[in-house]
This record gives structure tokens, C-alpha cells and sequence, in this order.
């Protein structure tokens, strides 16, 4: 019966010739149409799903060419175009930390003094000397390993120093031999925790104000964050810490005053800097580096102002009548 009233629905009356049974025909194109449509849709779909999987999925390592706003010292473009001659082997993420860091340094005019701890096959002696030009008055590099010594043929400002930096004497000759100090000191020898904590406590002094010691390659739960923090002691080298003398740590629910050599010096005759304050200008990590910057001149006092006029009283049962400050110093 269902197969009778399909027949008649789907004939066209009209002359004898052109009378026809069009139920087959009329299933096939709708068949046709469904089918089109089913299977655009599922391309979209497919498309939507894709583009959206792309754009979860982590992006790979870009190579970009840098802009001098960016990237004022251009080492990624010469990362990028150094295809032979010495080697350059180095995380891409740090590109970014360096122009940073060392970007002022290109742009300034200055005289400049570099040293590298671990320059190896040399290629990174050739990318500091290009970045910063003519400025670079000295690059000296140290290393363990004999076979550096011929990188001096590289350029006449380039020196080699042979020797441990987790020897205190070997790094005291150093400061004895170039008496004039570095701008920037990068850390990229053993990696060992011991001779990055050594490094430090010896060759900070040697940095210029304004300068920066980095140490590279601080990998994993690598400790030398925490000594640089909280102090540490070995046979070559101790410090009592930068922020937490000792591993000495305030009351968790009271503002705590204390007072000594130490970034966070609060207490004692407030608004006097401590040496560290007056030194150190920021220690910023980010992932496998640690940054300590030294000031172009001393902090001297740390001072709180006040401006405007309208004011809600500080909540004295809270924040205590100690940390309140004049309105002016």
C-alpha cells in the first residue's frame, strides 16, 4: 500500500511521452542531496575540530626574525644565520632573557667588559662580539679545557683563562688579572650547584654597577636558588643569603621588623639600606636562569611618600601602629 501511494505521488501527468514514474529518480537526487550536505558539514566539522585541536596543541620552537625594539642586540637573527664555523649550543628560550638583560648594553655607548664561564667550542664568544660591536672592550672567557686557548685567535679583545670555577684561588686571580671588573658575567661552566654558589660569593664583587651575573642552566630542584636565598657554606666559598639570612624566616601573622645585611632589611633605624640593599637591584628567575642585577648607584635610604588628601585610617588592630609611615621623608 505504502509502495502504491509513493507510485502515485511521484508520477507526472502530462503528454504520454513525458508521463514517467519519478519516485527512483526523486530518491536518487534526494539520496544526492543529503549526501552532499551530510558531507559538508562534516568537512566543517572536521575543519572546526582540526583548527581548534591546532590551537590547543603547544606551539613548536619559532625561529623569528627579531626587531630592534624586540631584540636590540639581534642574537636570535645571528643564532638563526650562524651555519658553520664555531658552535653555538644554547636553550632558545634564553634569547629573550638576554636581549633583557644585555640589551642596554647594546644600545648604550659605553665600554663594555664580558666574561663567560664555559665557552667550549667558541661560537658564543663570535655572537657576543657581534652584538655588541666595537663597545665590547674585553671578552674574556673561562674554561677548564686547554683547546679553548685557540679561541683568542678569534678576535684581539678576546682572552682565555684556563682554570676550575669551582677553585676560589683560580677565581681570585681572575679578579687579580682583569682589576676592572665585567658588566655582564655569564654562568654557563659545570651547571653544578657547588661551583654556581661558589661563582657568585667570589666574582659578585667583581660586577660593575649596573651589571648583571647570570647563571645559566639551574636545572631541575638544582639547590642554588635556595643558598643564594637562605646562605650556604662549602670548602671554597660562604654566604649567609640574600633575602633570608640563615633560612631565618619571620612570624607567618605579624609584620615582622627585622633588621640586618639582607635585601629585606626592615628593621634597625628604618629607611637606612643595608649593603645588600644598596648593592643588588633584583634577582629574577625564570625557568633553568637566575638574574642578579647590581645597581648603577646605591639605594642609600628606602623612603615611602603619600600623596593626596583624602584618607581611611589603617586598621591598627591589623597592621599595627609600627608600619605606619610619615607622610613624608
Amino acid at each position: 500500500l505504502a509502495q502504491e501511494h509513493l507510485k502515485r505521488a511521484t508520477t507526472v501527468s502530462g503528454p504520454g511521452f513525458l508521463a514517467m514514474e519519478v519516485g527512483p529518480v526523486w530518491l536518487f537526487l534526494s539520496y544526492l542531496a543529503v549526501a552532499g550536505f551530510t558531507h559538508l558539514m562534516s568537512a566543517n566539522l572536521f575543519r572546526s575540530s582540526h583548527d581548534k585541536k591546532q590551537a590547543q596543541l603547544p606551539p613548536k620552537a619559532v625561529f623569528t626574525q627579531s626587531t630592534l625594539e624586540t631584540a636590540p642586540c639581534g642574537l636570535m637573527d645571528f643564532f638563526n644565520k650562524h651555519k658553520e664555523g664555531p658552535g653555538i649550543d644554547k636553550w632558545v628560550h634564553y634569547f629573550p632573557i638576554y636581549e633583557e638583560h644585555f640589551g642596554r648594553f647594546c644600545q648604550g655607548t659605553g665600554n663594555l667588559s664580558m666574561a663567560e664561564i664555559g665557552v667550549q667550542s667558541g661560537g658564543s664568544l663570535l655572537m657576543w662580539r657581534h652584538a655588541f660591536g666595537k663597545k665590547l672592550q674585553l671578552m674574556l672567557g673561562l674554561d677548564i679545557d686547554n683547546n679553548t686557548k685557540a679561541w683568542e685567535e678569534l678576535g684581539s679583545n678576546i682572552k682565555i683563562e684556563i682554570g676550575n670555577q669551582g677553585n676560589a684561588e683560580f677565581l681570585r686571580s681572575v679578579k687579580t688579572k682583569y682589576p676592572g671588573g665585567f658588566d655582564i658575567l655569564l654562568d654557563d661552566g659545570s651547571h653544578l650547584p657547588e661551583h654556581q654558589f661558589t661563582t657568585f660569593v667570589h666574582m659578585w664583587s667583581a660586577i660593575r654597577p649596573g651589571g648583571v651575573l647570570m647563571i645559566e642552566d639551574v636545572h631541575g630542584i638544582n639547590p642554588v636558588f635556595k643558598w643564594l636565598m637562605e646562605g650556604h657554606m662549602n670548602e671554597n666559598a660562604k654566604m649567609p643569603g640574600l633575602y633570608y639570612p640563615r633560612g631565618r624566616l619571620g612570624p607567618p601573622n605579624d609584620i615582622n621588623r627585622a633588621g640586618g645585611d639582607f635585601l629585606n632589611n626592615f628593621g634597625g633605624k628604618l629607611g637606612v639600606a643595608s649593603r645588600i640593599q644598596n648593592e643588588v637591584e633584583s634577582v629574577k628567575i625564570y625557568p633553568f636562569i637566575v638574574a642578579i642585577t647590581k645597581r648603577r648607584t646605591p639605594l642609600h635610604r628606602l623612603t615611602a611618600a603619600k600623596r593626596g588628601s583624602q584618607w581611611i585610617p589603617y586598621n591598627h588592630a591589623v597592621v599595627g601602629e609600627e608600619y605606619e609611615t610619615p607622610a613624608d621623608h
